[in-house]
Order: structure tokens, then sequence, then C-alpha cells
């Protein structure tokens, strides 16, 4: 046995080593599934250096969007009144919609 393979052998046994071994394989195989690369029109994945480009206007808060009635109020009253609502997610969504995300 040549002393590279020995000593991959013995890294590999060592646990911290051996959860990388693993990840690296894990890494690997997801690579070899992804289809599209991030960004792709038909990828699920965004391209992060599009995403912090556009950061600013992708996550504002205050962002109108024109044409569309999204009635929000009957959003708000639906959600709270269903199941879901009754437990304590009143609060939960008033504090979240009053939050002023900057």
């Amino acid at each position: 046995m040549h002393i590279k393979n020995l000593c991959r052998k013995l890294l590999e046994r060592f646990p911290p080593v051996e959860r990388l071994m693993a990840d690296r394989r894990e890494l690997s195989s997801l690579k070899q599934r992804i289809v599209y690369p991030p960004g792709h029109f038909y990828s699920s994945l965004p391209d992060l250096d599009e995403v912090e480009k556009y950061a600013a206007r992708l996550f504002d808060a205050k962002k109108f969007i024109s044409d569309v009635e999204l009635h929000e109020s009957e959003q708000m009253n639906s959600c709270v009144s269903s199941e879901i609502g009754r437990t304590s997610s009143r609060s939960f969504i008033t504090k979240a919609i009053s939050t002023d995300i900057s």
C-alpha cells in the first residue's frame, strides 16, 4: 500500500476528518444532480450574486405591487380566524407587520 493511501485511510478514521469527507461526498453528489446552475431560468436556486446585488429592492418591506390588489385586511382576518390563527398568532402577525425591516 502506498504511503499516500495509508495516510488517507488513517485520517478518514479521525472523526472530524470523517465528517468532512462525508460532507464532501454529499456535496459532490448534489453537484451531479443539479442540472441547471443557480440563477438559470429553469433552476430553483437563485444566483447569490444577483440576490446580493438587488437585495435592497428584493427585501424592501414597503414595496408596492402595482395593479395587484392583495386585500391585506381580508387576508389578515382570514388568517387570524382560521384554526392556525386561534393560538397567539394575532399578536405575532400584528408585530411582524408593524416591524420595520431596515
